[in-house]
């Protein structure tokens, strides 16, 4: 058995403590995948809390708890209810894409209050009764592992005005999206996308349909600060058979909503303890993720 170096883990350890006690600015914003339960739908304030459920289902990283966090779009509320198990896309300030905060990992008592979900995927299951497939997308779709159900594909270009700052949901109302949509039987169609367009893609060999809105994004090459997710839409597959959707049990039992911020001793406990395979990736989606500055 070859032993490290001990100078090299002793740099590699003060290298590390530097980059947590540095801040969010100096990490990297990654995207957090997981699948959970819808435990409440707060219109109001246009917030879903989710019940992570990697225990039964497919989550990037194993997190524990509640999570709460803004919509992508209102339409969610029409759509989901409480018990139907989604896919969603969060964002956390990492040292590295493959290191996790413990705080999202460890049983809390309260609700973590994440600011924004970046996607939301509504589940159900194919026609084999076990394998899930989405059924329709709330926000960005490039970092969602499910894929859609009749096999679709979605990739997109964005262009126009360079903002001056990130802030997801207000994006410049020139942003144009140049879609493809894709099947495994040979199907594909683009199309370009003013900011709130919307669009049916039909597939005249089976009559299923994709229908897509665009909500808006952001040019993808302007100037940090900033981090993808970068564009928001609604996805349907609107025709076909009807799915069963993926359900759990919403617990009863709800906590207090707690800001859920990444501090220097749980960074430094994550580098120490846990080491996770793998890394978000897009549904065939070009976009970049940059670093962004923590407003």
């Amino acid at each position: 058995m070859i032993f490290p170096d001990r100078t090299y883990i002793s740099i590699i350890a003060v290298s590390s403590l530097l980059l947590v006690l540095a801040g969010p600015a100096s990490g990297t914003p990654v995207p957090v995948v997981f699948q959970g339960t819808v435990t409440d739908l707060n219109e109001t304030a246009h917030t879903i809390t989710l019940e992570a459920a990697c225990e039964e289902h497919f989550c990037r990283y194993k997190l524990t708890g509640q999570f709460t966090g803004l919509v992508p779009d209102d339409a969610i509320f029409s759509a989901l209810r409480e018990g139907d198990v989604v896919e969603a896309v969060f964002r956390d300030w990492v040292l590295s894409r493959t290191e996790m905060s413990v705080e999202f990992m460890n049983p809390s008592e309260g609700t973590r209050d994440i600011h924004q979900w970046y996607a939301i995927q509504r589940l159900a299951y194919a026609d084999d009764g076990r394998t899930p497939v989405g059924t329709e997308i709330f926000g960005d779709p490039g970092y969602l592992e499910t894929p859609l159900d009749a096999d679709y594909g979605i990739s997109y270009q964005l262009s126009g005005s360079i903002p001056q700052v990130y802030s997801y949901n207000t994006f410049p109302a020139d942003t144009v999206a140049n879609v493809s949509i894709t099947r495994k039987n040979g199907f594909h169609e683009s199309k370009n996308f003013i900011t709130g367009e919307m669009y049916r893609f039909h597939d005249n060999g089976d009559n299923s349909t994709l229908e897509v809105r665009f909500v808006g994004g952001y040019n993808e090459g302007f100037a940090p600060p900033k981090a993808c997710p970068c564009a928001n839409f609604h996805i349907r597959v609107v025709s076909g058979d009807t799915k069963v959707p993926v359900t759990m049990p919403v617990k009863t039992d709800r906590g207090v909503p707690l800001k859920a911020p990444i501090s220097p001793l749980p960074g430094i406990a994550a580098l120490a303890v846990i080491v996770i395979s793998g890394t978000g990736r897009g549904r065939r989606v070009q976009g970049d993720c940059r670093q962004e500055k923590n407003s």
